[in-house]
């Protein structure tokens, strides 16, 4: 087994943002991240969806991490923006998707010709695929800088990505390895030889002016291809490489013309490591970006807008136009279907958005929307809707109804109480609470005079929240509570419009919630009715 087998010069794994290097486009300097949000929270809005889509289902572990723990300060915040606002841009992030594909192919490369083997009758092969990945990287470095050198870049982020490349892509280190790299492989081509094929036995001789030992190869046992296709480039595969008798024909050949060969070892040896590690960093953190972009692109091509919010650090207002909830979006328009998409406002005193309306009317979507609003700002990654200014908010806390405790309405109420007192003890000032049909287990009064402490407790706190219930008096506590109400169309009361808007609740919610309780609201009665 190999040196190089053992330690291969690049094997992609997630990296500690212990790891910090000068050139990031995460962060300016070291900031410190927040705790993870809770799987409850990303349930309750959806967001796991959303991060399942981002992280390869949580195999990317630094999108994990960058999508649960928000950063603490609002500078880091505005910085992550900066560089989404630059990545944004196609030309830019075009020159960016392609690096990291193509990183993302010199490491399988790398990781092909490093891998552990039995044998060693394919060590030159392995050596001849890995000074293959150095010649690509050499490439792909330089196209990288000749690409960032084209656009205009106006992050902090994205433009020390530029500055780095100007001057590793100048410097001795890496010009060393480009030469090098290209010498080694002008020496294994001009590598000259004869084959003579009799019975059972093929003889390796010196030659003069057969061609190069590569394209020899190639010629002569591609009659013994399979022809199968390659299915990203549509070209026969044709690796004489791949072949136990094309290793031995090399092998033999490796005998008869040492000095290339032994070129080609050492500068695998010396360069073992050729991968810059700021570079590879770069690749990594690039994915947090690149994978939403890429996620929200078949949504802004339905028509819907995604913008960058402004980030209010002192003060309570909040406002978005033509929003949605990202993830139901995403749904939708993969099946063809139109997005209702609505708008939120908060200002002066107000603190709490109390949302009712008849069941299944886009309330819900509607408190998931806004706690999603919070949660991608202060992340620092672009929102669904336009004009969009939100508070940064220390955490996003829900409370949604929980599948357990259904059969016993004592124990089901018992069991929000406790988790609402849970949440109100770690909630502060910056805070924003989701509060989602609290209370269903109880009479209407019990309900109502529970939800009554909640919310006095809330602005008591002076956090933010939206409550969503069928108890219509918890929009009329006073100034710092306003009332949204979920729409039907003006002539079929029956028919959700999925509008939310600005209302005084007008007791419809709770007679549609008693009603659709028992069975007697009028599509229920139709269903009922015999024709």
């Amino acid at each position: 087994m190999s040196e190089l087998a053992t330690n291969p010069p690049h094997t992609p794994t997630p990296m500690s943002r212990a790891q910090i290097f000068d050139v990031s486009v995460l962060e300016d300097s070291h900031s410190r991240l927040r705790e993870p949000v809770g799987n409850d929270v990303l349930a309750d809005l959806r967001l796991d969806h959303v991060l399942a889509s981002l992280s390869d289902n949580g195999r990317d572990e630094l999108v994990v991490e960058l999508f649960t723990c928000p950063p603490e300060d609002l500078d880091t915040v505005e910085y992550r923006q900066e560089v989404a606002a630059d990545l944004r841009d196609p030309s830019v992030r075009s020159a960016v998707a392609t690096f990291r594909r193509g990183m993302d192919g010199i490491d399988e490369r790398v990781l092909s010709a490093t891998k552990a083997s039995s044998s060693d009758d394919y060590h030159w092969q392995q050596r001849r695929r890995l000074v293959e990945a150095m010649a690509a990287y050499t490439t792909l470095v330089r196209d990288l800088r000749s690409w960032l050198g084209d656009v205009g870049l106006h992050s902090r982020g994205m433009s020390k990505v530029r500055e780095y490349l100007e001057g590793y892509a100048t410097s001795p280190a890496f010009m060393d390895l480009a030469q090098s790299t290209a010498a080694v492989i002008d020496s294994l081509d001009r590598v000259q030889f004869h084959i003579l094929m009799t019975t059972g036995q093929i003889l390796v001789t010196p030659a003069v002016e057969e061609g190069s030992y590569t394209d020899q190869m190639v010629t002569l046992f591609e009659r013994f291809q399979d022809g199968q296709e390659n299915a990203a480039t549509g070209k026969r595969v044709s690796d004489p490489g791949i072949s136990h008798v094309t290793a031995q024909i090399v092998a033999q050949v490796a005998r008869m013309e040492p000095e290339p060969f032994q070129a080609l070892e050492n500068h695998c040896r010396r360069f073992a490591d050729f991968q810059d590690a700021t570079l590879v960093r770069f690749v990594l953190e690039s994915g947090f970006y690149l994978s939403y972009l890429a996620l929200i692109a078949p949504i802004e091509d339905a028509g819907l807008v995604f913008s960058r919010p402004r980030i209010v650090l002192h003060g309570k207002h909040l406002q978005a136009l033509e929003s949605f909830d990202l993830a139901l979006a995403g749904q939708l328009v993969t099946q063809g279907e139109h997005v209702v998409t609505n708008d939120a406002c908060l200002d002066g005193p107000e603190r709490v958005l109390v949302i009712t309306g008849p069941n299944q009317g886009g309330k819900t979507t509607y408190a998931r929307m806004i706690g999603q609003l919070h949660h991608f700002a202060s992340i620092g990654l672009p929102v669904p809707g336009h004009d969009v200014e939100l508070p940064l908010v220390d955490t996003v806390l829900t409370h949604f109804e929980r599948e357990e405790g259904r059969g016993d309405p004592t124990g089901k109420l018992e069991e929000e109480l406790v988790r609402l007192r849970g949440l109100l003890e770690i909630a502060t000032p910056r805070s924003l609470l989701v509060l989602n049909e609290a209370f269903t287990s109880t009479s209407l009064q019990d309900a109502r005079e529970l939800g009554e402490r909640v919310l006095e407790k809330i602005i008591a706190a002076d956090m933010l929240a939206v409550y969503v219930t069928f108890v219509d008096e918890l929009s009329r506590l006073g100034p710092a509570t306003v009332s949204l109400v979920g729409q039907t169309a003006e002539k079929e009361p029956d028919r959700r419009t999925f509008k939310v808007s600005r209302q005084l609740a007008d007791g419809d919610a709770r007679a549609l919630a008693i009603a659709g309780r028992n069975g007697l609201t009028y599509a229920q009665l139709l269903e009922r009715i015999p024709s």
